[in-house]
């Protein structure tokens, strides 16, 4: 899932990453307010799943963040060894 949400994020501008990120943290909630009527897991009675929400908005963006700054290192070190 990082690597397709790191191959589709790369494809928009910066308004178009954003509403990615929301996009994707909202259908993150969904998926788990859908697994738990599945019995896959469960939450405490007093889980807010806009906690979920939150969470990978964050998530989602330090992996963008983390991504740009290992594609931006490599690109330096492959400038200076040439």
């Amino acid at each position: 899932m990082t690597f397709i949400f790191l191959l589709l994020i790369g494809q928009f501008r910066i308004l178009g990453r954003f509403l990615f990120i929301l996009l994707m943290s909202v259908l993150m909630s969904i998926m788990e307010k859908k697994a738990e009527v599945f019995g896959m897991f469960e939450h405490t009675r007093n889980w807010n799943h806009h906690d979920t929400f939150i969470g990978y908005c964050f998530y989602f963006i330090i992996v963008y963040i983390f991504h740009k700054w290992f594609e931006q290192s490599l690109d330096h070190k492959n400038k200076t060894k040439v």
